[in-house]
């Protein structure tokens, strides 16, 4: 592989984000320090009217918007509108929930798995249409063999990752 110095020249093949940044970093709320609302808050049934009522809101429509495949950051950005205009105003100190946060929290919580599996298979058709764009020697018009094997390699991993997901009903 060519040595590019300190110049990184590799990228996501789909920014679970929703944003164009060259890296991100996969991890848990409990690694960082930075305000969730779900790790903060959970839910209580016998809490009527309270934050954890709120909490069970806006699981409910993570938990919805994820089960039609929505995208992490659309999911993001209307917990985000939410709880700044619904739900801050009534926690101590009214700490900000960054879009960043709801983010880390819903693709690495566990909490809402088909937000996870969605991102995946975004990844997958991503990928795809990256490497089907290369798949042809644009002078010969002939396949370049190696593509083709990356090709066929990716397309088969993905049909094997939605079969699992068809056969376990999308539950891990």
């Amino acid at each position: 592989m060519p040595d590019h110095g300190d110049e990184d020249l590799t990228a996501a093949a789909y920014a679970v984000g929703g944003h164009s940044s060259r890296k991100t970093q996969p991890m848990p709320c409990s690694a960082v320090d930075e305000f969730c609302f779900f790790c903060e808050f959970e839910g209580n049934p016998k809490a009527v009217g309270s934050d954890t009522d709120l909490y069970g809101n806006l699981v409910d429509l993570a938990t919805h918007l994820g089960s039609l495949h929505r995208e992490a950051a659309h999911i993001a950005n209307h917990l985000y509108e939410i709880y700044g205009s619904s739900i801050q105003m009534h926690i101590e100190n009214q700490p900000e929930w960054t879009r960043e946060s709801i983010i880390r929290h819903i693709t690495n919580s566990g909490q809402f798995k088909t937000v996870f599996d969605t991102g995946v298979t975004h990844m997958f058709t991503n990928l795809i249409a990256k490497q089907n764009a290369d798949l042809c020697d644009i002078s010969t018009g002939m396949v370049i063999e190696d593509n083709r094997r990356a090709f066929c390699d990716t397309v088969k991993t993905f049909v094997g990752w939605r079969a699992s997901l068809a056969k376990t009903g999308g539950n891990r």
